[in-house]
């Protein structure tokens, strides 16, 4: 997983699939659907546990407004600006190490049964590497270290290293990548600011003042997290409510990590508050990040008016009369707030999305048109990725320009689309293309066509994926129902170029 250094919120993205769209951002831990993948404009997400395959970003690149989760630092993206036209008709072999506990790498995590693993970024290179968190067969796993194989050009390493883990609190080990529920919640985090994750306790039974006072920061080195913990100030609480999580999405007071101001630290952004009528409707409160924690008052983030009688008290709707997001659409690192869908204005999806362009201030008071080309299959572009229906798209910045593209990986009328090719409506500052670039793809495997950005179930699980950062995101196979040695000894990599 990687911290999204430009994206809208800094918590777990995992390196995994991108299939984006509304709903589905964020990444081990919360999120509600998992890992982001290179490049992936994500949609709005909620706050609530889940892994799989969604929304949200990776190494250096834009992420979708996602819930709260487990993230690990890394760079920005180095490949070369450019449209790639196809992916290669054969792949390369990303070597694995052998099955542990009985249980094959042949998925890019596993939350769940005899071996638990995630795919993060721990040496903050811009290539995943492979980290085994829990392990039946071995209970020192998540006790004392977690067990990491480093990733290189060529795959992941055969042996691990120990990763050093400080001692259990309150009862509970660091066995998982984050908890969002129990005696213990906690999350990986660059909450130090240097692209290296640390490991952040939010809430403690055992400790009255976590989430009250400040959160506790284990910083994260090459080797381990430090043992002991560095406290992360907070300010006080607000309408009764307590920083006791990442993000709430309900009750009193609504709030969220995003780093507003473009600096790499997270921000505690209030977007609805009961005891303040004036927070979602003329303002969001910030409190600034740092190395040291949260800033003790708030500065004020001015919103635009409300829209269709909605007023902006979530980060993100993808339900109702209006739905929009947090997308840096403009390319300049901040977040801007995109209107997909508005009941009141028929054209809004249909020909344009308004942009309300992010400053260190708030989002401007009037919207920017960003222009749509022309709805396809009789489907109009009004979220900010769709699974289901006569078209499958993602925003996905397949071209490394910093903005995001829209990926049509399935037309029902169009068989082409998802057998043979994608189509791509190249993005820019002021909207996409009106003609699609065709990017091929690989011959299908297994009965399986790559119609979509992921798949994690069937006989043929894949995701978009970039190995190193110099590449464009690509197709990543992790299993196959008709090759063995896939997810045994290998994955298939199908380089974007």
């Amino acid at each position: 997983m990687t911290i999204v250094r430009r994206g809208t919120f800094l918590f777990a993205l995992g390196l995994a699939a991108c299939s984006s769209g509304a709903g589905n951002s964020g990444g081990v831990a919360t999120g509600g659907g998992g890992g982001g993948g290179f490049g992936n404009f994500g949609g709005t997400g909620a706050t609530g546990a889940g892994t799989g395959t969604g929304g949200g970003g990776a190494v250096g690149a834009q992420g979708g407004s996602g819930g709260s989760g487990a993230g690990a630092g890394g760079g920005a993206p180095s490949c070369a600006s450019g449209m790639p036209a196809a992916f290669a008709a054969a792949p390369a072999s990303l070597s694995l190490p052998a099955a542990r506990c009985g249980v094959q790498f042949d998925a890019l995590g596993k939350a769940s049964g005899a071996l638990e693993y995630t795919l993060m970024d721990l040496a903050a290179d811009g290539v995943p590497d492979l980290v085994v968190h829990q392990d039946d067969c071995d209970p020192v796993l998540g006790q004392s270290r977690w067990d990491v194989y480093a990733g290189s050009a060529s795959g992941l390493a055969p042996t691990p290293t120990a990763f050093s883990l400080p001692a259990p609190r309150c009862g509970v080990a660091f066995d998982r990548p984050a908890r969002s529920s129990g005696a213990l919640e906690y999350a990986l985090l660059d909450a130090t600011g240097d692209d290296v994750v640390d490991l952040v306790v939010h809430q403690d039974d055992c400790d009255a003042t976590l989430g009250a006072t400040h959160w506790d920061v284990y910083p994260g080195s090459a080797s381990g997290f430090a043992p002991t913990p560095t406290a992360l100030t907070l300010p006080a609480a607000r309408c009764g409510v307590a920083w006791d999580r990442l993000g709430r999405a309900t009750g009193a007071l609504e709030y969220s990590l995003m780093d507003l101001s473009g600096d790499g630290f997270a921000d505690l952004v209030v977007h609805q508050d009961d005891c303040d009528a004036a927070i979602g409707q003329s303002r969001w409160d910030v409190y600034a990040g740092s190395a040291a924690g949260f800033a003790a008052t708030p500065s004020a983030y001015t919103l635009p008016a409300a829209r269709c009688a909605v007023n902006w008290d979530k980060p993100g709707r993808s339900t109702g009369a209006l739905e929009y997001s947090l997308l840096d659409l403009t390319g300049d690192g901040r977040s801007d707030l995109v209107v997909l869908q508005d009941d009141c204005d028929a054209a809004v999806g249909q020909s344009r999305w308004d942009v309300y362009p992010g400053s260190a201030a708030g989002f401007a008071a009037a919207p920017s048109p960003y222009t749509l080309p022309a709805m396809r299959c009789a489907v109009p572009w009004d979220a900010a990725g769709q699974s289901y229906g006569a078209v499958h798209y993602s925003l996905l910045d397949v071209s490394c320009d910093s903005f995001p593209d829209l990926v049509v990986t399935r037309d029902d009328c169009d068989a082409t689309v998802g057998q043979s090719r994608w189509d791509v409506y190249a993005g820019n500052a002021t909207g996409l293309a009106q003609a699609p670039a065709s990017v091929a793809l690989p011959a299908p495997r297994c009965g399986t066509s790559f119609d979509a950005p992921g798949k994690s179930s069937g006989a043929l699980h894949f995701g978009v994926f970039a190995w190193s950062p110099t590449d464009h995101p690509s197709l990543l196979v992790t299993r196959d129902s008709c090759d063995a040695n896939v997810g045994a000894a290998h994955w298939d990599y199908y380089l974007a170029q």
